[in-house]
């Protein structure tokens, strides 16, 4: 399960990733770092990964999991920053997501302690949340 998880995690990542990169003309020394640290904050989740299908979907395993996943999260948040002062593109529901990520993340901690069940569903309810797209890519055609 938490293969899954992470999977699609990493995939939400990438997808909006590509909707936040596409309104960049000119790339800046401040992005490319931002880009460079949120990518190898995003590498992390594979440990936690790892660490939970060897010892099993524990608090602790889960904790841990959740150790590497909030500070993508926070690394999003700094990356987004970074590409608003480049483009001036407003990302109407993405500070609400960012924030509502990063305080779930954090939260699960103390509640995978009292249910594994309930933590997974809370990790699961953030994925949802990042499956729908920026209002901006929904109303303006690709080409």
């Amino acid at each position: 399960m938490i293969y899954v998880l992470s999977f699609v995690e990493v995939g939400i990542y990438w997808v909006n990733h590509h909707y936040l990169i596409d309104d960049v003309k000119q790339v800046s020394h401040a992005l490319l770092w931002a880009n460079l640290g949120f990518l190898f904050i995003l590498s992390l989740i594979p440990f936690g990964t790892a660490w939970v299908g060897e010892r099993g979907l524990t608090p602790f395993a889960l904790s841990l999991y959740l150790v590497c996943c909030a500070p993508s999260a926070i690394s999003w948040i700094v990356l987004a920053v970074v590409v608003r002062q480049r483009t001036h593109t407003s990302l109407a529901d993405s500070p609400i997501k960012q924030a509502v990520s990063v305080i779930v993340y954090l939260g699960v901690i103390p509640v995978s302690y009292h249910s594994v069940a309930m933590a997974m569903v809370m990790l699961g309810a953030v994925a949802v949340l990042w499956l729908i797209p920026p209002q901006r890519v929904l109303k303006v055609p690709r080409s």
